[in-house]
């Protein structure tokens, strides 16, 4: 089986794609996400980060990636140059073919000290997503960092088949 990845963090198996069962779509929040973040609080809703992870797996799927690097999360812009971000997430978003589904899969919150990973020490939370690209099936997960000044910004998108 060939295998098409890209990890915009540091590590690809930050974002490794949850083997949870899939699940019903979880419902939209009330509140639109800010284009810039889900939220600015530690404790965030898992719909606000549903929503802002469909949102920023949309502005993907529109080649608007250099929109989510420009806001993206400072670690982002230090990790990888804008026009090797929106040339990577191209090539990775064209190797798998036209979207014809996207559903949710999983919501992982996790913490990094950065002592014992690859992953700079802070927070992270990653939006997983069962697609189906070019006829096939495929794992892509948007990630957000909470950034030092409470923001929760853009900070990596993978997809696998």
């Amino acid at each position: 089986m060939k295998k098409f990845s890209i990890a915009i963090l540091i590590a690809a198996g930050f974002v490794g794609m949850a083997d949870a069962q899939q699940s019903k779509p979880m419902p939209q929040s009330q509140q639109a996400a800010p284009a810039h973040a889900p939220a600015a609080a530690a404790s965030i809703h898992p719909g606000v980060l549903y929503d802002a992870g469909l949102k920023f797996a949309q502005m993907i799927d529109a080649g608007q990636a250099a929109t989510l690097w420009d806001n993206g999360s400072t670690l982002i812009k230090r990790t990888v140059k804008r026009d090797d971000f929106v040339a990577t997430v191209a090539k990775a978003r064209t190797a798998v073919g036209p979207l014809s589904a996207r559903s949710w899969r999983a919501i992982q919150h996790q913490y990094s000290n950065g002592a014992q990973s690859q992953i700079p020490a802070g927070e992270y939370a990653s939006v997983n997503f069962a697609i189906v690209a070019g006829g096939k099936p495929a794992n892509e997960a948007v990630t957000f960092r909470h950034d030092e000044d409470g923001a929760w910004r853009f900070v990596g998108y993978v997809v696998q088949r």
